[in-house]
């Protein structure tokens, strides 16, 4: 009997479903009753019909995970095979350890409205793909996402011009999806101006009625309002700015600090509030000639008064987690990924405690021990490890920006921590090597112009390292703002950048 007649007898032997598609009960075969397309339907091509359910039984549910790509009609299967790979992979990794019911439901379910969401969702799914590809496997992805990128941008641009409530939320929607995308590929500057698109159009939405004192901000705004606040905004900024345009929109976007944390995500939100206020502080209390960090801010009375009500904030943070951390050592949590979110936020709660019981050095040696464990404990969790990017776990610029802008004891702590060897997962396109050789680079350049202070405006990572700086004369008071081409394979480089 030849392979075909047997398969073809094997078929025919199989079990009927009375609950599978009609398309495999014509075709005689046993249907897995996947939905919403069953995987031989998959495979063949053929379109997956339902069977006709009776009216009371329970609708299909739209954000249930499926084992098979979504079907949408009219779209290419590349697209088809990416949008699957965001629900799988790319929604639950990308806001990890926490869950977001805007990357985990809003977003997709906006997919079948807008084509443009459907764009910038296979771009951010294709880059994410990227980072677990070998570099041989890597060109087609990078210009797929290039590619539907520049679609979400020309979508966009072809509905701004008729933008209702519904068309400005899905605009609102993509600035973050944007954000994410150019914050994996390190080009936190595009990243940045998406992210400020996004806040401003939420902020003329909520002065647009001006009878009402607070207008009532639908459900997908109240979300993507909470989103923005949660953003590493002081951080990407890097620093040399008197005014930062991102954080003066994110002041508008906090909540109040409840007495006590019923979440993860909750405490998570109030951490990074606090850790855009203080990068702020630093920057805007910033003096070239002096030691930098948290003690240039308590110099002045001004400093002194911002940081002593931040500093109190910080302790109502410590209290407000106390219950969740009680739960966690009581083991009362059951839940594995409510545990694993709460357990990661009591290591960014010791953290805390750390950075705040020294004299003004917030990464001092306690904080570097502290910093060290942390990174250990999630060397040993697999799902930490596997995880290329996520949004709330962008450690490294944190990090860098330690080690090139702060006092001298945290840019000491800060390179011999990305030096320590113990920041092992990869953040996007950023590794502790990269963030540790530009670092190098510009405590040389500091050291090669003692009479200047130099600060790092941006760094893009996306094909090559550009690093933006303001050199700045501290006697003379001339600026000069240049670029410089790092070559991280090939450290250190001749470097030019005198002011004229």
């Amino acid at each position: 009997m030849s392979p075909a007649s047997q398969e073809k007898r094997l078929r025919v032997q199989g079990p009927r479903s009375s609950t599978g598609c009609r398309t495999c009960q014509q075709r005689h075969l046993k249907c897995d009753e996947n939905r919403p397309e069953c995987n031989r339907c998959l495979k063949s091509g053929k379109r997956c019909v339902p069977r006709e359910q009776g009216a009371t039984r329970p609708s299909f549910v739209l954000y249930t995970i499926s084992k098979s790509p979504p079907h949408f009609p009219r779209v290419n299967a590349f697209v088809q095979r990416s949008l699957h790979h965001y629900r799988v992979e790319v929604a639950p990794a990308i806001t990890f350890p926490f869950y977001s019911e805007l990357w985990s439901e809003v977003v997709f379910q906006m997919t079948e409205k807008y084509p443009f969401i459907m764009s910038a969702v296979t771009a951010l799914s294709n880059m994410y793909e990227l980072y677990q590809q070998p570099h041989s496997a890597r060109a087609s992805l990078q210009q797929a996402s290039i590619h539907h990128y520049n679609q979400a941008i020309s979508g966009i641009m072809s509905i701004s011009q008729n933008q209702d409530q519904d068309n400005t939320e899905a605009i609102v929607v993509s600035s973050v999806i944007f954000y994410a995308l150019d914050a994996m590929r390190g080009s936190w500057s595009n990243a940045l101006r998406h992210a400020l698109s996004g806040m401003n159009i939420i902020e003329e939405f909520q002065m647009s009625d001006r009878s009402k004192k607070e207008p009532k901000l639908s459900k997908i705004m109240s979300i993507l309002r909470r989103e923005f606040a949660m953003f590493s905004y002081q951080t990407l900024e890097m620093g040399g700015l008197k005014n930062t345009k991102s954080y003066h929109s994110l002041r508008t976007f906090e909540c109040p600090m409840p007495t006590k944390f019923t979440t993860a995500e909750d405490a998570f939100y109030h951490y990074q509030t606090l850790q855009n206020k203080v990068m702020n502080l630093m920057l805007r209390f910033k003096n070239p000639s002096r030691k930098g960090g948290l003690q240039d801010v308590i110099q002045s009375e001004e400093g002194q008064r911002a940081f002593t009500i931040h500093a109190a904030a910080v302790q109502d943070f410590i209290q407000a987690f106390t219950p969740l951390q009680v739960e966690l050592m009581s083991n009362r949590i059951q839940d594995k990924p409510k545990r694993r979110a709460v357990a990661y936020m009591k290591m960014l709660h010791d953290i805390t405690i750390a950075a705040y019981s020294a004299d003004h050095e917030l990464l001092n040696r306690s904080t570097f021990d502290a910093l060290e464990a942390f990174f250990v404990s999630n060397n040993a969790d697999h799902e930490f490890v596997r995880n290329k990017f996520a949004l709330y776990m962008m450690h490294l610029p944190i990090i860098l920006k330690y080690a090139t802008q702060g006092s001298l004891e945290e840019q000491k702590n800060a390179l011999a921590l990305l030096k320590s060897g113990v920041i092992t997962r990869r953040e996007g396109v950023w590794t502790s090597r990269d963030a540790a050789r530009i670092a190098e680079r510009v405590l040389d350049l500091k050291q090669k112009m003692p009479g200047c202070s130099i600060d790092v405006l941006e760094v893009d990572l996306f094909d090559s390292c550009r690093v933006r700086y303001l050199v700045r004369d501290i006697e003379g008071g001339k600026e000069k703002i240049f670029d410089d081409a790092v070559d991280l394979k090939s450290y250190p480089l001749s470097l030019g950048c005198g002011i004229g």
